[in-house]
């Protein structure tokens, strides 16, 4: 999400901080429900506007960012901002629950992560190897191969319609 403001809503509010652009737009009305990345928190567009880096990141958290980008090196205050709100608030620390299941899933669903069964029948996760990531590199390169030349076609022939 960006950090644009749009004249015609939330006006004010960059995108990326806007319930109204990153819930009611994008996840409700286009029923996106993958993670949500905000554009980087640090630039001086959100900070000349209003919205320094701790208070960009509380809000980015509640309007539904999942991954909350940084150009900048203050990883940890900005953590620390965000536990003492989840301390504070429990529907602010369920927030920050579903953009961490939202970013799990999202791994596993890419063979980031693999879920193994232990002896007790516990789940648990593990990162995947190169080769359990990444599988038969030269059949992906034909499946590559294949997706580039179906969209080059489609692209040719919405070009000889026009």
């Amino acid at each position: 999400m960006s950090h644009a403001c749009i004249d015609s809503y939330d006006s004010n509010i960059p995108a990326c901080l806007s319930e109204y652009w990153v819930k009611e737009v994008l996840i409700n009305r286009l029923n996106f429900n993958g993670i949500v990345m905000s554009d980087d928190i640090f630039m001086k567009a959100l900070s000349d506007n209003g919205y320094p880096l701790d208070a960009a990141a509380i809000k980015a958290i509640e309007a539904g960012i999942s991954v909350i980008m940084m150009s900048s090196k203050h990883y940890s205050s900005v953590l620390e901002v965000l536990l003492e709100r989840a301390k504070q608030s429990s529907d602010f620390a369920l927030l920050l629950l579903e953009a961490e299941k939202k970013v799990i899933r999202f791994k596993i669903d890419c063979g980031i992560l693999l879920p193994q069964k232990d002896e007790n029948s516990n789940v648990t996760l593990k990162p995947a190897t190169a080769m359990e990531q990444y599988g038969d590199i030269p059949s992906r390169l034909r499946a590559f191969d294949a997706a580039f030349s179906a969209g080059q076609t489609l692209y040719l022939n919405s070009q000889t319609k026009r």
